[in-house]
């Protein structure tokens, strides 16, 4: 289950105009769990903005990850324009 919390953060993150990497590392920073996190911050992304995990897999392709293939930018290009049409939702969910 999404920290409620951590939620909120990554939601003002977005307001503020952050990047999804650095909400990738904001969370990473937070739950502290090693290297291969890949589904807490899937789960937290989801549990902020109401993206489908399809939606998120490219997070879980950066090259932050072990094993991942994809750059910042790459995951910036696919994930953000999705964060940012579906504000309007996550907005009026707090």
């Amino acid at each position: 289950m999404a920290d409620p919390e951590l939620v909120r953060t990554l939601r003002q993150m977005a307001r503020n105009g952050a990047s999804v990497c650095d909400m990738v590392a904001a969370i990473s920073d937070t739950l502290r769990m090693g290297n291969d996190i890949r589904l807490p911050v899937i789960e937290h992304l989801r549990a902020a903005f109401g993206l489908k995990l399809s939606e998120l897999s490219p997070v879980g392709a950066w090259s932050f990850f072990p094993g991942g293939t994809w750059s910042r930018e790459e995951v910036e290009r696919h994930v953000k324009p999705l964060i940012l049409s579906n504000r309007s939702k996550w907005e009026s969910a707090e």
